[in-house]
């Protein structure tokens, strides 16, 4: 056991940092839309409800243009989801695989790091278990090997990352299925739209922070053991 354990901690791991990078730079991308759209549907709503009290008065250019500027957010947000999930994924994997080499106890195989994603209804919870494992079996690895301190790698915000991620989901199948048949429909969905956007931008920083916080202890799992207290580490993003 002590032998396959040291043939694990010579395995080589690979590189995962800019996986990292490309996953985080793309949920800036996401965050920064969802801005945007928030502020555009709060435009929305308040010309929606001047034209619901009379104060003005519909226009077919107006109704055109907001039309074509709604559906270009829509198409870039819907770019940068699909663009955004492949790169994250991409960075989930491997930081799972990584994990595999010098864990023999993890719960499931490093294709499922990709793969619960797309099987209905596992993928509403398995990918949170192993993200849930990637964190607690790389501390516990870390800790013991003093290389991160005890207080390190916190849980904290990896419930709050999944719980917003299946909010967002809800939030979305309502928004879809909202009638549009009225100004008063319109109202309501652009409400449910605002409320997304803010879910959203809060979804995007959450994940930015549980991707990050990982990536800055990674590259410990295969440094040399720590010689003294002194040298424990404590990632700077979690003091």
């Amino acid at each position: 056991m002590e032998q396959n354990k040291q043939i694990h901690e010579k395995t080589a791991l690979k590189d995962n940092t800019r996986r990292a990078k490309r996953a985080v730079f793309m949920i800036w991308v996401i965050l920064v839309l969802d801005v945007a759209m928030g502020i555009f549907y709060i435009r929305k709503y308040s010309l929606l409800q001047q034209i619901l009290d009379g104060s003005m008065l519909p226009d077919d250019i107006w109704v055109d243009a907001y039309d074509m500027l709604e559906g270009i957010l829509a198409l870039l947000y819907l770019l940068a989801v699909l663009i955004s999930g492949i790169t994250f994924i991409m960075w989930f994997r491997r930081a799972y695989y990584n994990l595999h080499q010098i864990k023999d106890d993890l719960s499931y195989s490093e294709g499922w790091a990709a793969g619960a994603w797309f099987v209905p209804i596992l993928n509403l919870f398995r990918p949170y278990q192993i993200m849930k494992e990637l964190y607690e079996k790389t501390k516990e690895y870390l800790v013991e090997k003093k290389r991160i301190h005890p207080d390190a790698l916190s849980l904290e915000w990896v419930g709050w990352w999944w719980a917003l991620l299946i909010i967002s989901s809800i939030v979305d199948r309502i928004i879809f299925k909202l009638p549009q048949d009225s100004l008063e429909d319109l109202l309501t969905e652009s409400v449910w739209q605002i409320i997304s956007a803010v879910i959203g931008v809060v979804s995007a920083w959450i994940t930015i922070k549980v991707i990050k916080a990982y990536a800055d202890v990674e590259p410990l799992l295969q440094e040399k053991e720590s010689s003294g207290p002194n040298e424990i580490l404590y990632p700077s993003n979690e003091r």
